[in-house]
């Protein structure tokens, strides 16, 4: 098998390990048990489908809604980082609102309308230049 053997064997004893570990630190006799509730996030950088003042973080899947909203209920800092493109686009799923957010990082290509809403909203941003 070659190349392919190796990467295959390197995979599958990768997924083994993982499952042993969660299953250790889940497990009945683990001493801390791996629950969101025991995780804590000094800065989280978060970026979804669509940020937008009116409805917020987006996503088109229902399946990261829930961590997302777990990371940000853990974290001290939420720092939500998205390109202009990104900006003023709505999706299906609601992840959180714009004002939950301490820092928006976005690119100077970012309409100055949003730039005045987060100023009355009172959500501190920075415009990163991009060449």
């Amino acid at each position: 098998m070659g190349d392919r053997g190796a990467a295959l064997a390197t995979i599958l004893s990768q997924i083994v390990s993982a499952c042993w570990v969660l299953r250790f630190l889940t497990g009945k006799k683990a001493l801390h048990n791996l629950k969101r509730k025991n995780i804590k996030i000094d800065k989280a950088f978060l970026s979804h489908t669509g940020l937008s003042v009116n409805f917020g973080a987006t996503l088109h899947n229902s399946d990261g809604v829930a961590f997302g909203k777990a990371v940000m209920k853990n974290s001290t800092t939420c720092i939500g980082v998205y390109p202009s493109d990104k900006i003023g686009r709505n999706s299906i799923h609601s992840v959180c609102e714009i004002g939950e957010y301490d820092l928006i990082i976005t690119d100077d290509n970012v309409s100055e309308d949003f730039v005045v809403q987060m100023s009355e909203l009172k959500i501190e941003g920075d415009v990163i230049l991009t060449n």
